[in-house]
Order: C-alpha cells, then structure tokens, then sequence
C-alpha cells in the first residue's frame, strides 16, 4: 500500500493570429459607410453592408495546473483522484465560429482499479457532496464543475460493487482563487 502525489504546470501563449472585424458595424443603427461614394466608377451609391477587413493581431494564452493524487491498497487495487484547472483567453476563437472569452473550470476524474471495477463514485468538498454519483466507464468516473473562490478538500469515495469493496481517497486540497479583472 502507498499514496502518491502529483502536481504539474502547463502554459501555452500564440499571437499573430488570425482576427476578423467587421469594420462597418453600426453604431446606433447607423453604418460608418453607408454607400459607395456618388462619384465612383463602379456601384456609385450602392448602399454597403458588412466589410470584413482581416489582420494577424489575434493572441490566446492558456494555463493549466493538473494535479494527482494516487492510493494503492493491498488487495491489488488503486483509486486515482485527479484535478485540472485551467483558463483559456483569446480574441481570435471566433475567426472558426466559437465565441471569444474565457474559460474556467475544474475537470475531477476518479480511476478506479482493476479497470472492470463497477459502481458510483461520490466527490465530497469537505464532507458535502460536490455532485453527482458518478458511474464509473471502464474504471473512471469524471465531473466537470465550478468551485466557489477559496480552500476545498476534495475527497472520492468509492462506493464499490458486489466484487469489491467501498474506499475514500485521502482528501486533497484545492485552492481556487479570483480570476484576474481584465487589463
């Protein structure tokens, strides 16, 4: 029997990406350019709609801290409790059809071994439930959330099946803080 622990960093920053504006948005339902000049040569005064002017000004950061925590037991099976936190902000997701902003959010995901294990795992953030039972698929059981802003011990229990018995992982702490305000 042992425990082991985990804890790692992941970043990633992009710029010079692909932006598209539209530069004849209306402004209280009024276009900056309403129509082609009278004097031009070609369409004079036909009335304009949306121009797309594309520039590489788009930038993206994303950040990652994925922590594990691992119990073995002497009857040759392991429970895995794992947290990631992540953010993800750009100006650019919506060039592909995917809205521009931030991410945050906590990815659980409890590892139940042998891999054939059945049953539900339950998380607890200081003895309350965090979720749903969660079956477990091939051994794991996953719960994305939110956590309020400060300390969390998160816990998995393991509920068991007619094979194996129920366990609790030791708790783990997890720190949630404030997103930063936008620059």
């Amino acid at each position: 029997p042992g425990l082991a622990a985990m804890a790692g960093y992941f970043g990633s920053k992009a710029t010079h990406l692909t932006l598209v504006r539209n530069i004849n948005q209306p402004v209280n339902e009024v276009r900056p350019f309403s129509a082609v000049s009278p004097s031009s040569a070609i369409l004079p005064g036909k009335p304009l709609g949306n121009i797309t002017q594309t520039e590489s000004t788009g930038n993206s950061s994303y950040n990652a801290l994925q922590t594990k925590l691992q119990r073995r037991f002497s009857k040759g099976w392991t429970t895995l409790v794992s947290y990631t936190w992540s953010k993800s902000i750009d100006n650019s997701s919506g060039y592909f059809g995917v809205e521009n902003g931030i991410f945050d959010g906590a990815n659980f995901i409890v590892t139940v071994t042998p891999t054939t294990a059945t049953g539900q795992v339950v998380l607890l953030d200081g003895g309350q439930q965090l979720g749903p039972l969660l079956p477990l698929s091939s051994g794991q059981a996953v719960l994305k959330t939110k956590l309020k802003i400060g300390q969390h011990m998160i816990e998995a229990v393991y509920i068991g099946d007619g094979t194996l018995a129920g366990s609790e992982s030791p708790a783990i702490m997890v720190l949630e803080s404030p997103r930063p305000k936008p620059r």
